[in-house]
């Protein structure tokens, strides 16, 4: 019998298979005398057609997905982590250093007078200093470090595998960077200047009173400045703290 004088009955499952993948009905598909076979191998090659089209839209979708939820994930602006990557990344953290004792250090970021930046200059000139901050925080920290923007003027970077005196001065190190850096929009020069606070985390902390003490920290340290008059950067007594939490920590 020749290859065309029948089809067997593997042919005839692959066949009705093929036939749902198209969306037409198997019993169109199968032969019911010999001659037929010819048509059954036409609409045959069709659904399997069909089938590799539908295979492509689904990995199409499949990246368009992934790029959606890196979308939701990542600050336009800056192309940092937005506040919920962010939390995303900082459980994790957090959990990692419960399972292995580890530490590190939040430190929280907040732009002095950036209103003002936005109400003389304009939001563009704005936006400039916010991508330049972001830029700057991104380059300066490690590939393990977390950096985020919060939303609006607010940024965190997360010092990870540090204890207190070393995360302490590399949170110092960071802000010392930002302020004695500028932001350039139409010409115009726009100096960068920032408030940070510092909260040491270890095995027994959660994201959300971890950012409340880091939160505090900064506000503590932005009242004590502009009180003085004094440049932002974080203070002596704000890096003994951070030292002192870390050390209780580790003695734990």
């Amino acid at each position: 019998m020749s290859h065309q004088a029948a089809v067997s009955l593997p042919e005839e499952k692959l066949i009705s298979e093929s036939a749902l993948l198209a969306g037409l009905p198997p019993a169109s598909m199968v032969p019911a005398e010999p001659g037929d076979d010819v048509d059954a191998w036409a609409l045959l090659k069709k659904a399997l057609s069909a089938a590799e089209e539908a295979r492509r839209i689904i990995a199409d979708q499949s990246v368009r997905i992934q790029h959606l939820e890196s979308l939701s994930l990542t600050d336009e602006l800056t192309g940092l982590a937005n506040r919920r990557g962010f939390e995303q990344t900082l459980r994790r953290t957090l959990a990692l250093a419960s399972r292995h004792r580890g530490s590190g250090i939040l430190a929280y970021l907040d732009l002095d007078d950036f209103k003002s930046i936005n109400d003389r200059l304009g939001h563009a000139a704005g936006d400039a200093v916010l991508r330049q901050v972001g830029a700057l925080l991104a380059a300066n920290v490690r590939e393990s470090d977390i950096v985020a923007r919060l939303g609006g003027d607010e940024f965190v970077a997360v010092l990870v595998q540090a204890d207190g005196a070393n995360g302490g001065d590399r949170a110092q190190a960071l802000q010392r960077i930002l302020n004695r850096s500028f932001a350039r929009h139409n010409g115009i020069t726009i100096p960068i200047r920032a408030s940070m606070g510092a909260a040491v985390y270890g095995d027994k902390d959660d994201p959300e009173t971890l950012l409340q003490r880091a939160d505090q920290d900064m506000y503590a340290n932005k009242r004590e400045r502009v009180g003085a008059g004094q440049r932002v950067e974080v203070t002596a007594q704000a890096n003994i703290r951070a030292r002192r939490q870390g050390n209780r920590r580790l003695r734990r």
